[in-house]
Parts: structure tokens; C-alpha cells; sequence
């Protein structure tokens, strides 16, 4: 069935918003229902729009390539960037994470939790530290390991936190990042100070001290 508002309003399927189509939203969100039904009233998935790239060409790199078509000659994904969604994939279903804009993800090999802290000059906190610092009060006790029981932290907009996990080889560590550099203040994510390690399978998080200049950070 065809969402309302397409039916209502078809003057112009290519009209654009900041640059993108209502096509162009509906493959970036992955509703193929929606944009199947926008490329049946006749908007054009083929027509470039943002870095060169164009609706069509942007769903080859998703789950439903074949949504449009045959790809016209020239459009087609490199090698290197069919490499890319191949491992975009795997990495998803490796992370299992439904939502990753605003999400930094920094993968680090041949050090553990503890020596990528060091590194970042951090404090390691436990959560009880963590709902104390934020001074967040938990409703119940959830169980260990449960998958929900960190949800709190989604909600400290804090980019000063950074959440450490060992993996065979090395750690990943996540971290808030913006959409834009701060100017007034000057500070970069990747400069953030404080963390907390794991307990159980928990992921370990860290709040960072107050911002100063190291010099290995001086140096970039």
C-alpha cells in the first residue's frame, strides 16, 4: 500500500531538501516500501545528488540492491567499494548495533582495555561510579549480562565517555561523536579522558578527566 503522503502530494517526486530527494531519504532509511512507491509515481532512483551518488546507486550499496533495476552502464559499485559493503555487513552482524549515526567506532590492535585507558590519559569507572557521577538513579537491580542494563548511558550526551571492549587481538573503543567540531571550545572527541572496565560481559566505559593538552595529543 502506498503511504498517504505520496498519494497526496506528486507534483514533484524529485523535488529536493537540502540536496536530497524524498527517494534518496527512503533508501538512506532503508523504507524500500516507501521508495519503491516513490520510483512507481515516477521519481528518477539514477539521478545524482550528493557527492556524485544518486538514490539508485546508494541502494546498491543496501540490503535490496536489485530494488530499481538493472544498474545503468557507468553506475555500478567499484571492486573496492563492493568490498566495502561486504564487510560493512559483516561488521554490522558482528556489532549487532540497530543504530550507529553519532557512533565513533575505533578498532585497536595488540593493546588491552587497560593500556588503550593509559594511552588516553583516562579514569576508569565502574558503574556505580558512572550513576553517581551522572547522578542517574537505576529503578531495579537488572540482571548481569543483560543486553539493556547500560541503556542509561545512550542518554548522557557526554562525549567525553568512551566505552572499551577487549577483542582476541586488541580492543575497540566507541565513542559520541558530533556531527561538527565545537569551535569555540576546540575539543575533539578523540581527546576524551576518563574510563570504567567491564564487568561481567559488560562493555567497559570511561568519563574523562577535565580537558588538557597532552603532548602526544599537542603533537597531531
Amino acid at each position: 500500500m502506498r503511504p498517504p503522503e505520496l498519494t497526496d502530494e506528486q507534483q514533484d517526486v524529485d523535488a529536493r531538501s537540502d540536496g536530497r530527494s524524498a527517494l534518496w531519504s527512503a533508501v538512506h532509511s532503508r523504507r524500500h516500501d516507501n521508495a519503491r512507491a516513490l520510483a512507481t509515481a515516477g521519481a528518477n532512483p539514477w539521478q545524482p545528488m550528493t557527492a556524485g551518488w544518486s538514490p539508485g546507486r546508494l541502494n546498491l550499496a543496501g540490503p535490496e540492491p536489485d530494488l530499481f533495476g538493472p544498474a545503468p552502464t557507468g553506475v555500478k559499485l567499484t571492486p573496492a567499494e563492493r568490498e566495502a559493503v561486504a564487510l560493512a555487513a559483516e561488521l554490522a552482524e558482528r556489532l549487532q548495533v540497530d543504530h550507529f549515526e553519532g557512533i565513533g567506532l575505533l578498532a585497536v590492535a595488540g593493546i588491552d582495555a587497560p593500556e588503550a585507558i593509559r594511552r588516553l590519559n583516562g579514569t576508569p569507572m565502574t558503574e556505580d561510579e558512572l550513576l553517581a557521577h551522572y547522578d542517574v538513579e537505576v529503578d531495579e537491580e537488572p540482571e548481569p549480562g543483560v543486553e539493556d542494563d547500560w541503556n542509561w548511558l545512550s542518554e548522557m550526551n557526554d562525549l567525553l565517555l568512551v566505552g572499551v571492549t577487549e577483542i582476541p587481538g586488541g580492543c575497540v573503543l566507541t565513542q559520541r561523536c558530533p556531527h561538527r567540531r565545537n569551535r569555540r571550545s576546540g575539543h575533539k572527541p578523540a581527546q576524551a579522558r576518563r574510563c570504567a572496565p567491564p564487568a561481567d560481559s559488560r562493555p567497559p566505559t570511561y568519563r574523562p578527566r577535565e580537558h588538557q593538552e597532552s603532548p602526544a595529543n599537542a603533537q597531531r
